[in-house]
């Protein structure tokens, strides 16, 4: 038994967010689980809308443009409206494909037993592909890999593709500041913590040498 994960990236996830979109999103749950109301969705309608920006150089101000994507930086309000506009991406996959969101991070897997599972893998990937360009979204091929898992080779590797790209195999990749490898041992992730333990106690010493003990 094999698993095939894919750890992927939305490019410039706040920036792509179209206002329209976005806000179809929010009024679906509003309808379906009664998410929000009244004047709490006119609030939100309001915090996206009516928005323009310009350039300034040199004292001289830029012709201001209306804003039609993105969500205002820096604010609390911005993620978790990120998180309600991509709530649907796992209900793009097959049932026995799996999809985990953590902000930007998307990470799919899949028990690969057979060439089948192989193929409804890679559909997986273009029913995403298709999710993303539904909303406007991009996914970043450069930034997502693909890592077979599991001790035992009972089938040839399968390369995918994502956005006519295909993905790079790696033996090992962090996620969510864990270093997973195809082993599933914890070896990579001890060695990296440690070897970043030691260049900030050399650090330490370097900068203490010669200093008094009192």
């Amino acid at each position: 038994m094999r698993h095939d994960p894919v750890m992927r990236e939305v490019d410039q996830l706040l920036s792509h967010l179209w206002l329209n979109t976005i806000w179809q999103n929010i009024s679906e749950i509003c309808h379906s689980e009664d998410f929000l109301c009244g004047h709490c969705g006119q609030w939100i309608e309001a915090f996206l809308g009516d928005r323009s920006q310009s350039v300034l150089v040199d004292g001289v101000r830029s012709k201001e443009e209306a804003v039609v994507s993105g969500v205002p930086q820096g604010t609390v309000l911005g993620p978790l409206l990120f998180l309600l506009y991509i709530n649907d991406m796992p209900e793009h996959v097959h049932t026995g494909t799996r999809c985990r969101l953590f902000a930007d991070d998307t990470l799919l897997y899949r028990v690969i037993d057979t060439i089948a599972d192989q193929v409804q893998f890679q559909q997986d990937l273009k029913n995403l592909e298709q999710w993303a360009v539904t909303w406007g979204m991009v996914f970043n091929p450069s930034k997502c890999y693909i890592m077979s898992v599991g001790k035992g080779r009972t089938h040839k590797p399968h390369f995918y593709e994502l956005c006519g790209v295909v993905l790079n195999s790696v033996a090992k990749e962090r996620y969510l500041g864990v270093i997973l490898s195809q082993d599933m041992t914890w070896n990579p992730h001890i060695s990296y913590i440690t070897s970043k333990a030691n260049q900030k106690l050399g650090f330490i010493k370097r900068n203490l040498k010669g200093s008094h003990r009192s």
